[in-house]
């Protein structure tokens, strides 16, 4: 973007100095000062508003200029279209991320779901504490957290955190029945 405001800058500074004494009165009130030749490139150049009367007018008053103006017109396209390209790259690449990472996700939680399903010894859907310790001593299941990116030691630790509620609901039945 700041070439492309470069860009117009430079041709709008040659532009002025070229036509400041036009044969044509549009030429000369569209180039009339530097910030006015910016503008009039920008519009008729960059987003090619109006282009064919406006060229048309370049060729009228000299081929040079003709040739100079859509020159310019072929550089600022060229330009957006770099953009343009760029931008689609950065999109395609973050939905190419996310799509690995949601089939890594998928992949992964069918693994663990698969190996703790076989290690249910109780057949509850759930999972004990000494089961989930016994779990991460498998490399299956190493492995697959490994591979979300989780730290498997500093799981382990906190597995009296993680099962601390299961205890409470535990005794709080036991008390109930006494």
């Amino acid at each position: 973007l700041v070439l492309m405001i470069l860009l117009v800058y430079i041709f709008s500074i040659i532009f002025k100095n070229q036509l400041s004494a036009a044969e044509s009165p549009a030429l000369r009130l569209l180039y009339s000062s530097i910030p006015e030749a910016m503008w009039s490139l920008m519009l008729a150049g960059c987003l090619v508003d109006n282009i064919s009367e406006i060229a048309t007018e370049h060729m009228e008053e000299s081929f040079f200029i003709g040739c100079l103006f859509m020159f310019f017109v072929f550089l600022t396209a060229l330009m957006v279209f770099g953009m343009l390209t760029g931008l689609l790259c950065a999109v395609v690449n973050a939905v190419a991320a996310a799509e690995k990472e949601k089939v890594l996700v998928t992949f992964v939680k069918l693994k663990i779901r698969k190996i703790l399903l076989t290690h249910d010894t109780a057949e509850t859907g759930q999972i004990t504490k000494d089961e989930f310790e016994e779990l991460l001593l498998m490399p299956a299941i190493f492995e697959a957290l490994n591979d979300l990116g989780v730290d498997v030691d500093n799981l382990a630790s906190v597995s009296d955190q993680l099962f601390q509620h299961a205890f409470e609901d535990k005794c709080e039945s036991e008390l109930k029945t006494l």
